[in-house]
């Protein structure tokens, strides 16, 4: 994660979530599931977060704890805060040079 805070005091926050794509079926490689299923467990718990932001419900937390990754942008999605993009890509492989 790359956090930078501009003079502006707009701070921006980037998360490279690299080797989450999806694993082929008969993959048996422990390191790369491990991995796969920490990045979807930490998508899940942004997902998460966002929904209790969005529904702002009083006395109810948002569940910043639930994984490294909420947590690590807590201060980007917290309820004074403004997200001005919220961006996923994903490059087929196919489309990469050999």
């Amino acid at each position: 994660m790359l956090k930078e805070k501009r003079s502006s005091g707009v701070e921006r926050a980037q998360v490279d979530l690299a080797g989450s794509e999806a694993l082929p079926r008969g993959d048996s490689n422990e390191t790369r599931q491990r991995e796969a299923k920490a990045t979807a467990g930490s998508l899940a718990a942004l997902s998460k977060a966002l929904l209790a932001l969005q529904e702002g419900e009083p006395g109810v937390g948002v569940p910043y704890g639930d994984s490294k990754l909420t947590h690590l942008l807590k201060d980007s999605l917290g309820r004074g805060s403004k997200v001005r993009s919220l961006s996923l890509s994903r490059v087929e492989s196919d489309s990469l040079c050999h």
